[in-house]
């Protein structure tokens, strides 16, 4: 009984391999989808391959062109970033601000910018103190200067309007340091003279009182040191650091020392303004502090979201010059590899050569056409497309130099053109082959990136839908310029070197390779290739056999049983470890990596983190039903929605930190109830009446004359608030109009929405309703903590957990300003495990439709596991290099996610069409090394060489002093190197061992069946 080797029985048997032999081997099986797909697709190929043999030039204008219209429209389109766009979709902060922006009844944001105001050095009577007179007095008219000096064109009043016109709200938010100069210049006034201290004036941290008028401090003061400190910040004597005059300071104030003013400037969208106008206004006021000003004793520096965006523009301009460099090294180093290969296939020519930079070219060509189709369709121009072209190139330098290879491949194998074959004809039949080998593979991993980044674009957050979309197009338009570009171009070039060839032929001349009589036999071993270039014959064989001495050590290496079983076992340790660091990835979301090294905003960036944010963040609380508040009980559940806010961790836990308008209400109902009782009824109300009207509509505290009003308001203390508040009768509607028309009571109007009913209008009789429809509360908190996202995103949680409890009572809502970033820490892990997901699923699918018949389910398994590997091995290695993950890291990791599908499908689907020659079969080389060994051959060069360009490419990207440049070069250099060891070592090895262990299968199972067909011995 004759039987088969168990070492020769392939597991992976094939219908459609290469199509020269596809229809020599007939199975049972054959028909099946995927067998039938892969015909079809190469029947496709083989008819593009006449097309643009046909149309070589037409297709190569038309796609210059092409790329010339849609580079112009993508380098002409001015950058827009969307602050809101690495939201995720669905989040509550979203919601959370568009409450915000309903509150304050704009379209969208509106003026919003700071002014962070330090001594310089040595610059004051005192170092880094903020409250001597000099630096008051320089603060204050700073202010003065942003508020006149600055204008705008109002489209609605048709003039140009300065800030104190066009705001609205917010107009005394930087009074609380105007009124500390004015309080802390009348004690030095009082002092000169030789007077006593004014005891009406205490100027206390976070709540100073100017004439019984509480003002809260917190939201401008900043690094703040209090007389009983014995040591700063840096552990020195505070004391050293106090005023030169301390007797005025410590008489009056609690603070000895602070290191930062903050001027805060908001104005709502009310004058028909663009975001352009919006940005240029911020910018102007940013630029002439920056280039202009010079101040006498302070620094003065702005931050603003313009001002931010315009940084991370800059930082993306600083990386155009050496993505330049690192072309024109990719290309030398394409040049380079190519000829080696040309040696070694022993065809060299200077019609090869311009290949291995138009596949370098290609790439670039081809992101510069989608993005421009993409503006042209009024998609946004994003700083985070500036990554496409990273990702495309890693996938079309790799297609590129896979068909070189190839066209090099049938050139040695099918030797020159046959006797009246024309050189057309010659050159469409290789490029058919070539295409038909190469295609459907370039064509799976094209897919599955599409696919993957189909699934991305409706998930994630809108940024990273621009992103997966313009990877989508990008990925689409490379596919098509490589098989109507490129291989339009081998084409041509392939007649040019065949027509050479021919004319060389045709003059008598001998090859330059040869050189000697013996060139017959030289030309019949490298395919009868007629090289234009002379070549040092023995150190090219030495080379050769080198070369097929490594092949074939490689191949015996990972296709040994024991050396796979290493490899898997190394391998799963080190997913076991990678996994683990991945799950513990640390995120840092600070805003100061996406700057340039020489960027303000790094120094402005710091100073919030380490002086504002632990010392003053404010919970946004926006009451959007609240009802009526003169009702005693519905007020008390108000009064405990915000003593819950107050009692929350880190919050200040005192009244004189929240801002909330019916405390100071009550205050005032209660000394105006005072006054009525001391005086008749009728006075009183025409009083009340006339003070009413004629109350100044936005009367500020802006002067001394101001502070002397104040003195003669009616005022009542907290303490008395706290003792008598609920015999305290509120009454809101009548009231209203008088409390909000008093100055110390105006800023009022920035935190309500309110409406006046005139009954007269109906016909009745009384006077005006006020009628509250929403208003605002902020609640302070402080604590060295909240530096950290994560601090800052829990304690948003805890804020979320409180209002969720009244939230059908008051439809209550609370802001963060960080709100749109703290939910972005669980969205960027979700992002990128849909991306990753996502692709491992396309992946799957996509491998198994062209893959799934006669044995290829396992390759495919195997291939998915590869990929997965891949990705987690990446994010582990990157975690426990103490990267952080941001925005960054996150696009970063999503564009390495996109390309490491690419070679491993290359090895996997030529180890699934490997031809397995009927002379091997009788060979001492297994099926498993013959696969091995022809996916090596077919991929291997061009996997190192993709790798290789693509590293040296990105690699340049460290010499650019930028964090972004930097990530994008750590990951995509893991990346692009995991993926060559994953092709070329696990991926063989994974395969090897199913191989061992169903040739050990087939040798039992043929032992068993041996010695129950022996017959039984007599007995």
């Amino acid at each position: 009984m004759s039987k088969v080797s168990p070492e020769k029985t392939d597991p992976f048997p094939m219908v459609n391999g290469t199509p020269k032999h596809i229809h020599k081997k007939v199975y049972s099986n054959a028909i099946s989808f995927s067998a039938l797909l892969n015909r079809r697709v190469q029947r496709f190929y083989r008819w593009w391959a006449h097309f643009v043999s046909r149309n070589a030039w037409r297709l190569i204008v038309f796609c210059i062109v092409l790329t010339i219209i849609c580079g112009a429209k993508m380098v002409t389109t001015k950058r827009k970033n969307n602050i809101r766009g690495y939201t995720p979709y669905g989040s509550r902060a979203l919601h959370e601000f568009d409450v915000r922006d309903e509150f304050f009844n704009q379209n969208g944001f509106g003026f919003r910018f700071f002014v962070l105001l330090v001594p310089k050095d040595n610059s004051t009577s005192q170092k880094n103190n903020m409250l001597t007179e000099e630096a008051l007095e320089e603060a204050v008219e700073v202010d003065d200067f942003i508020q006149n000096n600055f204008t705008i064109y109002n489209h609605v009043s048709k003039e140009q309007e300065s800030f104190n016109q066009i705001c609205r709200r917010f107009c005394t938010i930087n009074e609380p340091v105007r009124l500390f100069h004015i309080g802390l210049q009348q004690q030095n006034e009082q002092l000169q003279k030789g007077e006593p201290l004014n005891r009406r004036i205490i100027l206390d941290y976070p709540t100073m009182t100017m004439f019984g008028q509480e003002v809260s401090l917190q939201p401008n003061f900043f690094g703040i040191h209090f007389w009983n400190e014995t040591t700063d910040d840096k552990g020195n004597l505070s004391n050293e650091t106090a005023l030169a005059k301390p007797s005025v300071l410590r008489s009056v104030s609690n603070m000895a020392r602070a290191e930062m003013i903050v001027l805060l400037y908001r104005a709502e969208r009310i004058g028909g303004w663009s975001d352009d106008e919006i940005m240029n206004y911020e910018m102007n006021v940013s630029n002439y502090f920056k280039n202009e000003y010079v101040g006498k004793h302070l620094r003065v520096m702005t931050i603003s979201t313009s001002y931010v965006n315009k940084e991370v523009e800059r930082a993306g301009k600083l990386l155009m010059p050496f993505v330049g460099i690192g072309f024109l090294v990719m290309s030398a180093f394409s040049l380079l590899t190519c000829t080696l290969a040309a040696l070694y296939m022993k065809q060299v020519s200077v019609y090869r050569m311009p290949l291995t930079i138009l596949g370098c070219i290609c790439p670039f060509m081809a992101s510069c056409t989608a993005l421009g189709l993409l503006f042209f369709a009024g998609l946004r121009n994003s700083s985070i497309l500036g990554v496409v072209p990273f990702l495309l190139l890693a996938i079309g330098v790799d297609d590129a130099f896979l068909t070189i290879h190839a066209w090099q491949k049938l050139y040695k194998r099918d030797g020159e053109r046959k006797p009246g074959q024309s050189v057309d004809e010659f050159v469409v039949n290789k490029l058919a082959m070539v295409l038909e080998d190469t295609g459907p593979a370039i064509l799976i991993s094209a897919l599955t990136n599409i696919l993957a980044d189909s699934i991305g674009a409706f998930t994630g957050s809108p940024e990273i839908t621009l992103l997966c979309v313009a990877n989508i197009m990008a990925i689409a338009v490379d596919f098509l310029f490589h098989i109507t570009f490129f291989c339009s171009f081998l084409a041509i070039l392939a007649k040019r070197e065949e027509l050479s060839k021919q004319a060389n032929e045709l003059d008598g001349k001998k090859p330059l390779e040869n050189g000697s009589a013996s060139s017959g036999e030289s030309d019949k071993e490298s395919g009868n290739f007629k090289s234009t270039i002379p070549i040092d014959l023995p150190r090219r064989d030495h080379f050769n056999a080198l070369f097929n001495t490594f092949v074939d050590g490689y191949v015996k290496v990972i296709t040994n049983s024991f050396v796979a079983l290493i490899v898997c076992i190394f391998w799963t340790c080190l997913i076991v470890v990678c996994f683990r660091g991945m799950l513990n990835f640390e995120i840092n979301l600070t805003t100061q990596k996406l700057f340039p090294r020489d960027s303000p905003l790094l120094e402005i960036e710091n100073l919030r983190e380490e002086k504002i944010l632990p010392f003053y963040s404010t919970a946004q609380l926006f009451i959007n039903k609240p009802g009526n508040l003169s009702d005693p009980v519905r007020r008390s559940h108000l009064d405990q929605l915000v003593q819950e806010m107050e009692s929350l961790p880190y919050a200040y836990g005192d009244s004189h930190s929240t801002m909330h308008f019916l405390r100071d209400f009550e205050i005032f109902s209660k000394s105006l109830r005072e006054d009525d009782e001391a005086m008749d009824g009728e006075g009183d109300s025409s009083n009340a009446q006339d003070l009413l009207e004629g109350a100044p509509e936005n009367a500020t505290l802006e002067n001394s004359a101001a502070i002397a009003k104040i003195d003669t308001l009616p005022h009542a203390g907290s303490a008395a608030l706290s003792s008598d508040k609920e015999n305290v009768p509120l009454n809101v509607e009548s009231d209203l109009g008088i409390f909000l028309a008093w100055p110390e009571y105006g800023h009022w109007k920035g935190l309500l929405n309110y409406h006046k009913e005139d009954p007269q209008s109906n016909g009745s009789s009384g006077p005006p309703r006020y009628v509250v429809d929403s208003f605002m509360i902020t609640v302070a908190y402080r604590g060295h903590e909240l530096k950290e996202w994560s601090t800052r995103a829990h304690q948003l949680g805890e804020w979320r957990r409180v209002v969720d409890k009244y939230a059908d009572e008051f439809n209550v809502t609370v802001l963060h300003d960080d709100g749109l970033y703290l939910d972005l820490l669980e969205n960027m892990i979700t992002d990128i495990w849909q991306s990753l997901l996502g692709t491992l699923f396309c992946m799957a699918g996509l491998c198994a439709v062209f893959m799934f018949a006669n044995g290829g389910l396992l390759v495919v398994i195997v291939a998915v596991c590869v990929i997965a590997s891949v990705m987690i091995v990446t994010l582990g290695l990157l975690a426990l290099n103490g990267l952080t993950m941001d925005p960054v890291v996150m696009a970063a990791v999503i564009v390495a996610i996109g390309f490491s599908v690419d070679q491993p499908t290359h090895v996997a689907y030529h180890f699934y069409t490997a031809e397995i020659q009927p002379e091997n079969k009788k060979s001492k080389r297994s099926i498993i090394e013959q696969r091995v060994r022809h996916s090596f051959h077919s991929v291997g060069w061009p996997a190192i060489q993709a790798s290789s360009c693509t590293a040296i490419c990105i690699l340049c990207l460290l010499l650019v002093p930028l964090y972004i440049a930097s990530v994008f070069a750590q990951v995509m250099c893991l990346a692009i190197i995991l993926c060559a060891i994953h092709s070329l070592v696990l991926l063989p090895a994974m395969l090897t061992l199913p191989h061992k262990l169903l040739s050990l299968w087939h040798r039992r199972s043929d032992t068993y069946d041996v010695q129950k067909q022996q017959p039984s011995s007599p007995q």
